[in-house]
């Protein structure tokens, strides 16, 4: 019926938004979201599946490091607007299912009634938590400047004392941390020094690991 961009106008405090720029960069971080959450879907389904060995998890998380690093760009660019600045207004709602708008959320939203927009276009905090970080404040203000000084004064102490207690014992520490690694190497049997040495192999690279037989027959 309508795309999801015509029920909702962008506006921002302080000035008219140049319309194509919003528009470009709306369609640009679409695109790069869909990528990220088809690679997300891709990669769950193997792993409900028990097709994936440990390369393709390795291959798979550098794919998504890299999709999100790119939309990272993609947000701190200067020719994209800030978005945070703009305001989001409905423009239609409607009581009845829409079906163009359930595809497009993945059935998220069905549809966009008076009473769904405050939870999905919600700029300030649930008024139950909006109530206790003001009786928070409150309680902070309340406090006298002489007591607020003086827990000031013991914080500050507290983190030099632990400050100039880590630098003077940091070097003993750390001597201490690596001969009990070296005693426990040294001490370790044969046999369990192997059984590390395959832990760690199956953490580093995978290694002997395989899905069990159960998994491979409920998966048929």
């Amino acid at each position: 019926m309508y795309p999801l961009h015509a029920l909702l106008h962008a506006l921002p405090y302080s000035m008219e938004p140049n319309n194509r720029d919003v528009e470009t960069a709306l369609t640009t971080l679409h695109l790069k979201l869909n990528e990220v959450k088809n690679s997300i879907q891709s990669f769950t389904s193997k792993l409900e599946m028990g097709k994936v060995v440990w390369p393709d998890v390795q291959e798979n998380y550098v794919t998504l490091s890299s999709q999100l690093n790119m939309l990272q760009k993609i947000l701190n660019k200067e020719k994209t607007p800030q978005l945070q600045n703009l305001v989001l207004l409905p423009l239609v709602t409607s009581q009845a299912e829409d079906n163009n708008l359930s595809q497009m959320t993945d059935g998220r939203i069905p549809f966009l009634t008076p009473e769904a927009i405050p939870n999905y276009l919600r700029t300030k905090m649930d008024l139950a938590i909006e109530q206790k970080e003001t009786d928070h404040s409150a309680a902070a203000h309340r406090i006298s400047e002489n007591v607020l000084q003086r827990q000031i004064l013991d914080i500050n102490n507290i983190s030099e004392a632990l400050s100039d207690m880590i630098t003077q014992n940091k070097e003993s520490w750390e001597e201490s941390v690596a001969g009990q690694s070296n005693n426990f190497n040294s001490k370790l049997p044969e046999n369990e020094q192997k059984e590390l040495n395959k832990l760690i192999s199956a953490l580093d690279t995978g290694k002997g690991l395989r899905v069990s037989a159960r998994r491979q027959n409920s998966n048929r």
